[in-house]
């Protein structure tokens, strides 16, 4: 189409046309709708032409018909900025109240903010992030990058964003599980899988696969409702009509856990509910393994431990059959701490005094030294317990995992 044919299509004038063209003017949102219908765009086109408008009617029609998408495809919403706020306010440990004061805004302002109805202004924006002592990274992201208040229209390949997916595991194996970045990381390639999802299994796949890896390091670092949050936007997608995956237990086991630890008293019986119709699923050794040691603790929890015993016993017995020695290990360490709490710290320490070709990281070293401590003090012999507990202390204070303090600082009141 000729730029005359286009602005008379459109009821534009040519010259208007010209300097949006030339980028020397912005159009109207009116008048970009009354443009891209002229041009009989596709949807996905539109809504790129509207994410490069800076302007916050266009970023809020924008996210109005990501949410339409996702309602009519019943997936979840695509994860954005304001998701983002709440991670890092999250991992300061503030409530919407607590973090609210920090820019001077009510609670209900920052609601608002982390469910991305409304954006900050950037001096709020700048505020805020101060206060929760955001990275640099995720204050460039949250500013001008990809979850400012105007998505991004660029697009990433299923194969682009394996390989991304791929490097962030083998970070995180060199770091140990400790990269500061793992939220940022994670909600972007999330948003980046969103679309994909929406297109093919294929892509579907992919978004459950990132997902279930950010729930299991969000369960790492012990903020089990967010890890539950995480859990159930991939067991949304978790559908017959795809083919059952390694990584889907790892939502089911990360929100058992949540669920069992939910709320002001411990209910193991929500966890073990969550588990049990999964368990024939669990055909690989390694995750069977783990799905018995978790209902061997819920079933020890509920003061059954004859046959939390037998589980964990099970559980060991199906590690070994995997070949894998780090899954041995830890299903040994999950009997021991059974045993422990069968009132057997003797068995404890003669299971963990056993020689393991594994090398444990440091928050399996951090567990390990704990319950060691644990067992010490149950036999009465307070100088191993005290050591094993300042060992403990010294790796929470050299790598600065501060979610492993306060089962620390617990086992010290009682020293």
């Amino acid at each position: 189409m000729t730029m005359a044919q286009t602005a008379e299509r459109a009821g534009l004038h040519r010259a208007t046309l010209h300097r949006w063209e030339k980028g020397q003017a912005q159009p109207r949102l009116s008048e970009l709708d009354a443009l891209l219908s002229a041009l009989e765009v596709s949807e996905p086109q539109r809504q790129s032409a509207l994410s490069l408008m800076d302007a916050p009617r266009a970023a809020r029609l924008v996210w109005r018909e990501v949410r339409q998408i996702a309602a009519q495809m019943d997936i979840s919403m695509m994860p954005h900025g304001g998701d983002l706020l709440r991670a890092m306010r999250m991992r300061r440990g503030l409530s919407l109240e607590e973090a609210s004061r920090h820019v001077e805004v009510t609670g209900g302002t920052l609601r608002r903010w982390e469910k991305m109805e409304v954006w900050p202004s950037p001096g709020q924006l700048h505020r805020l992030c101060f206060a929760l002592q955001a990275h640099e990274e995720e204050i460039v992201a949250l500013t001008v990058g990809r979850f400012s208040h105007t998505p991004r229209s660029e697009k990433a390949t299923l194969d682009a964003l394996c390989e991304r997916f791929h490097n962030q595991m083998g970070l995180e194996r060199s770091l140990s599980g400790h990269d500061p970045l793992y939220e940022l990381t994670y909600f972007q390639m999330e948003a980046d899988a969103w679309p994909l999802a929406l297109q093919s299994a294929a892509g579907k796949q992919m978004l459950i696969e990132v997902y279930a890896h950010h729930t299991q390091q969000l369960c790492n670092h012990e903020r089990l409702a967010e890890a539950n949050g995480i859990a159930e936007r991939a067991m949304e997608l978790m559908t017959g009509s795809l083919q059952t995956k390694h990584f889907w237990l790892y939502p089911v086991l990360v929100s058992a856990r949540a669920n069992t630890f939910r709320g002001a008293g411990d209910a193991p019986q929500r966890g073990l509910e969550i588990l049990r119709p999964w368990l024939a699923e669990a055909r690989w050794p390694d995750m069977h393994a783990w799905m018995l040691a978790s209902m061997a603790k819920y079933m020890g929890m509920q003061g059954d431990m004859e046959v939390a015993l037998t589980l964990a016993e099970q559980a060991y017995q199906v590690a070994e059959k995997s070949g894998l020695d780090s899954e041995r290990c830890h299903r040994k360490w999950d009997k021991a701490a059974l045993l422990l709490k069968a009132g057997h710290p003797d068995k404890t320490l003669v299971l963990l005094a056993e020689r393991e070709p594994y090398e444990a990281g440091v928050l399996d070293g951090i567990d390990v030294a704990l319950l060691r401590a644990e067992a010490y003090l149950a036999t009465g012999d307070l100088v191993f317990a005290r050591n094993w507990l300042q060992c403990s202390l010294n790796d929470i204070d050299t790598y600065h995992i501060d979610y492993r303090r306060p089962r620390a600082e617990k086992l010290a009141a009682r020293l």
